[in-house]
């Protein structure tokens, strides 16, 4: 608790205190005149207390009402004005961004897209009955299940269930090519993907995770071919044309890379990630003055602030 806040609060409670005092010697002294009143006049001592307050003492009760009410507002009012808003998100503009572009500070490049993951499922009782009598669905289900719990081994054993009872399941084998992935064990990874490329040639995830898995083998020219299947296959595949440019990039072919991401840009403008990958790609052909165009999108984006905004307000701020 800071110093301020604390200040507020011992002066709200002296305050409070002032002003309860004073409203019970307002009543006493309301009832000490009212029986001395009453004994002049003669009148009994038994009238009930209540009557004691009189239209002449209104103000004096609502001024008394008022002290006792005030300092809250007061205190209220004090502790949003000291509130500390550190963490409060700024308003920021384009002026205040700026890219650390020296040669000491090299920039790092952001991380590939995810892989495309299947969703763990809630098992349902039939599955779990199923399970009584050997039903691959029920070990399918298991295996999904302690692969969102991060157990990769029991989701492997159980998919090796499934596959054994229904060894052409496509959806088996790929959430079986998931769990190796989890695993780091991209070869078994690739193995299982490719047997689902084998059973349904079109499925476009498969191509685009051995690709990832190629990518992180560093085994970029295979990569290649499982991104451009991909794409083929599903043309407006943004991550894939991404991932595609990072695998250009680490390869040192800038000029590609550039056109993967400026493919990925005009799909999905929005993706911080690659205009600052974009920018670095254009570092690196000594095109500085395209590279900082990029690297202040990235920033712009990174701050929710329009670019177009930026360029038409350039010239005033």
């Amino acid at each position: 608790m800071g110093k301020i806040e604390l200040i507020i609060i011992v002066t709200s409670s002296i305050s409070m205190i002032f002003g309860i005092i004073l409203s019970v010697k307002l009543l006493i002294d309301t009832r000490k005149k009212y029986y001395t009143s009453n004994n002049i006049r003669g009148i009994s001592y038994k009238t009930p207390n209540f009557t004691a307050i009189r239209i002449g003492n209104l103000p004096r009760i609502a001024a008394t009402i008022m002290l006792l009410v005030l300092p809250g507002f007061f205190s209220t009012g004090l502790r949003s004005m000291t509130t500390d808003r550190s963490n409060d998100k700024p308003k920021v503009r384009s002026k205040d961004i700026v890219i650390d572009l020296s040669k000491d500070k090299p920039i790092t490049m952001a991380e590939d897209m995810p892989m495309a993951m299947s969703k763990a499922v809630p098992m349902r009782g039939k599955e779990a009955i199923g399970l009584i009598l050997d039903d691959a669905e029920a070990y399918y289900n298991l295996g999904i299940m302690y692969s969102g719990k991060g157990n990769y081994d029991k989701a492997i054993e159980h998919y090796e269930k499934a596959i054994e009872l229904t060894p052409d399941e496509v959806k088996v084998y790929y959430d079986m090519g998931n769990a190796y992935l989890q695993k780091g064990d991209y070869n078994k990874g690739i193995e299982y993907y490719e047997n689902v490329i084998r059973l349904k040639p079109d499925y476009v995830e498969a191509y685009y995770n051995i690709g990832n898995m190629y990518q992180k083998k560093s085994n970029y020219d295979e990569a290649f071919k499982y991104y451009e299947n991909a794409i083929r296959l599903k043309p407006d595949y943004v991550e894939a044309y991404y991932n595609m440019g990072n695998a250009y990039q680490k390869k040192g072919n800038y000029e590609k890379a550039i056109v993967c991401y400026e493919k990925a840009i005009e799909l999905n403008p929005n993706l911080t990630e690659i205009y600052f990958n974009l920018g670095l790609a254009y570092q690196y052909i000594d095109r500085q003055d395209i590279a900082n165009n990029y690297f202040q999108r990235a920033s712009m984006s990174r701050h929710n602030v329009s670019f177009t905004e930026f360029e038409r307000n350039a010239t005033t701020w």
